[in-house]
């Protein structure tokens, strides 16, 4: 026999919970719980297979007594269902903390050693008539290989609140955790990368000897031994939330969901030119470009499908500002 619930319309189990953060992680407190089975919206079949010995005829009555108990245990069926809720929502938290509990990398990087590892954490929440509302920290790994050595650094949440939507889910990721991975980036022992290792021939050609020369006549001889072009981040990346309004206007499209317009700052990005007689000698800088840039950018949310969402940055052309120092 089997016991159908929800047989015309579903059957709500209704709870009451407080959430709250303890120690980070998500905690659920059931406050109350009912689960009601209306008349009407639930059945029980009749058993199959009912034998009576040595009376056979008594098979019928039998089998409505069953059912009938079964009718008279409705209570007892929701007391059951309700039972099981802390152990339901034990699971939602642990699948919560397990979620939370791992190392996550974001996107594809020109050097692999900047890859951000980073775990998040809940902060706090907040409930009120427009819904729920999760503040989410992060903890960003050390971008060194020696990141005993590496004191935390701490970055106050923001202090100003998103705008409130009327339906639906609302993302916003503070522009400080680009500023943190920078600043990690800065004071790391991999802040300095060659030229050649990048993929842009662009960046290849600050490291080929006969370019340098022609860009740096009479300061040192491509021919004299070896050559090196090291680019090092000095200080961290900034956003700005500032309108684009010089230039051409950023590209919009029409499958959008929501926009904004970031410019990025970079205060400096210094590149070293040095040379070396031989491998045996230590290199001797030979001129340093203290570069700052800014750059427009549109982040733009587009539907890929019904339920799929992709962030995509259409970008302006940088401004840069270079100065000079070269050691005849």
């Amino acid at each position: 026999m089997q016991v159908v619930i929800g047989a015309n319309r579903p059957a709500w189990l209704n709870m009451v919970i407080r959430p709250q953060v303890v120690d980070r992680k998500l905690k659920l407190e059931l406050l109350s719980a009912n689960f009601p089975i209306e008349r009407d919206n639930w059945y029980v079949t009749e058993p199959n297979g009912v034998d009576v010995f040595p009376l056979p005829m008594l098979r019928g009555r039998i089998s409505e007594q069953l059912t009938q108990g079964v009718y008279a245990k409705q209570a007892e069926f929701e007391q059951q269902i309700v039972s099981g809720v802390p152990q339901m929502l034990a699971q939602i938290e642990a699948q919560a903390a397990a979620r939370m509990d791992r190392v996550m990398t974001f996107g594809r990087w020109p050097m692999p050693v900047w890859q951000p590892r980073a775990k998040m954490w809940l902060s706090k929440l907040h409930i009120d008539e427009a819904g729920i509302s999760a503040s989410i920290g992060v903890t960003l790994g050390a971008i060194a290989p020696q990141s005993e050595s590496v004191p935390i650094r701490r970055f106050p949440a923001p202090q100003t609140s998103s705008p409130v939507v009327d339906r639906g889910l609302q993302i916003a990721i503070s522009r400080d955790v680009i500023q943190a991975w920078t600043t990690l980036l800065s004071t790391s022992e991999v802040r300095k990368f060659h030229t050649l290792d990048f993929h842009s021939e662009k960046f290849r050609q600050l490291g080929n000897p006969e370019f340098l020369a022609q860009v740096l006549p009479g300061c040192f001889d491509p021919h004299a031994g070896e050559i090196q072009s090291v680019l090092s981040f000095e200080q961290p990346i900034q956003f700005d939330e500032t309108p684009a309004a010089a230039g051409e206007p950023l590209p919009s499209r029409r499958d959008q969901v929501s926009s904004s317009t970031l410019r990025m700052v970079g205060k400096e990005l210094r590149l070293t030119i040095s040379q070396r007689p031989d491998r045996g000698t230590k290199w001797q800088a030979v001129a340093e470009f203290p570069i700052s840039w800014q750059q427009d950018f549109r982040m733009t949310a587009q539907k890929t499908g019904h339920r799929g969402r992709a962030l995509v940055a259409f970008g302006r052309q940088p401004g840069c500002s270079v100065l000079a120092q070269v050691w005849r």
